[in-house]
């Protein structure tokens, strides 16, 4: 009898579980106007932390830098940084547009190409070429940027109060914790999830940084037009793991397709491109974040399906770090220790 109330029990417990975590993801999916901004501000809170911790190692005068003044510089940094990208950004899009007549002629010009070939018999091409509306690319890259960028006052507003409240947070974390060894836990449980994310953040950066970078001179070589904007997508997409990093691979060879209307010269330069991003994500990556990034591959692709339906393309950039994050809060609680167990890359639990 007790065993059949205790498997109750525990059916009760997981249907109930179950439903908590359906409502909690509809109200997240529902608000998200409300919940990007915020977690977004929570991140951007890591990256000013991750470069304000660069700039304290600054000695003047045999004096680090205070922590404050790193804030401040870390923050004058994202802000020119911000300009910077917005400018190539706008200005390389504003090119495109311009010149749109011209590639769709381009491309329809590559198609009837393309009809001639005895390989596509069977594919009606023209018809193909007529569906390809380059001025609705155009639109939905701008509708993707203004998408981010909506959410940037916001995001800006959440983070200011963020920085706000460091100093008093461990002040909070004492008064809601008076237990020593229950406060010592929740310290732990916090201070590796901000060195785990912070660690990210500083190598994810640093490699896409490396890929946009390597892109940017291989597409100046090839005489591709939007360099800048195709490194700068590259660096950004490079965040979205796997996925991104093969969107990253394909779309300037395609766009250089329509340009030099030549088969052979886009087969060199996406192989150039696909040995790029593999020695950087499958070589110096993975050497770099060792076992700090410890997720299980297919736990990133469900996470990446999961947040991308929730989000959309911001859910997909803000995955891997709210997945560290559920990870390690997984880990030291007993219920949901197997959780933690199947995110984990291997098999050692954070």
């Amino acid at each position: 009898m007790e065993n059949l109330s205790s498997s109750r029990m525990r059916f009760l417990t997981a249907a109930a579980a179950f439903i908590v975590v359906v409502v909690a993801l509809m109200v997240l999916h529902g608000a998200a106007a409300l919940f990007i901004p915020i977690v977004l501000a929570v991140v951007l809170w890591y990256i000013l932390v991750t470069i304000a911790s660069y700039y304290q190692r600054i000695q003047i005068r045999n004096t680090h830098i205070s922590f404050g003044i790193a804030v401040l510089l870390a923050i004058l940094t994202v802000f020119f940084v911000f300009l910077l990208l917005i400018e190539i950004i706008r200005d390389n899009i504003a090119e495109f547009i311009a010149s749109l007549p011209v590639y769709q002629e381009k491309l329809q010009s590559l198609m009837l190409k393309a009809d001639k070939m005895p390989f596509v018999s069977g594919i009606d091409i023209k018809e193909l070429g007529s569906q390809i509306d380059l001025s609705a690319v155009a639109s939905a890259i701008v509708g993707g940027v203004k998408t981010l960028t909506s959410y940037t006052a916001a995001t800006m507003l959440y983070t200011l109060f963020i920085l706000l409240e460091c100093k008093g947070f461990d002040t909070k974390i004492d008064k809601l914790f008076p237990n020593a060894g229950k406060r010592k836990k929740v310290s732990g449980i916090i201070q590796r999830i901000n060195s785990q994310i912070q660690e990210y953040i500083r190598i994810q950066t640093f490699v896409s940084a490396l890929t946009a970078a390597l892109v940017y001179v291989v597409l100046l070589l090839f005489g591709v037009q939007y360099a800048a904007f195709w490194a700068l997508l590259t660096f950004g997409l490079n965040f979205i793991p796997t996925i991104g990093s093969m969107i990253a691979s394909v779309l300037p060879p395609l766009f250089a397709l329509i340009q030099f209307e030549s088969v052979v010269l886009v087969l060199i330069l996406t192989a150039i491109i696909c040995a790029i991003q593999f020695s950087i994500g499958n070589v110096l990556q993975p050497r770099l974040m060792g076992s700090s990034l410890n997720l299980s591959p297919l736990a990133i692709l469900i996470g990446l399906a999961l947040w991308g339906t929730i989000w959309g393309i911001p859910g997909m950039f803000l995955c891997i770090p709210i997945l560290v994050i559920m990870n390690i809060i997984f880990a030291n609680f007993s219920s949901t220790y197997w959780i933690s167990v199947l995110l984990s890359g291997n098999k050692k639990v954070s």
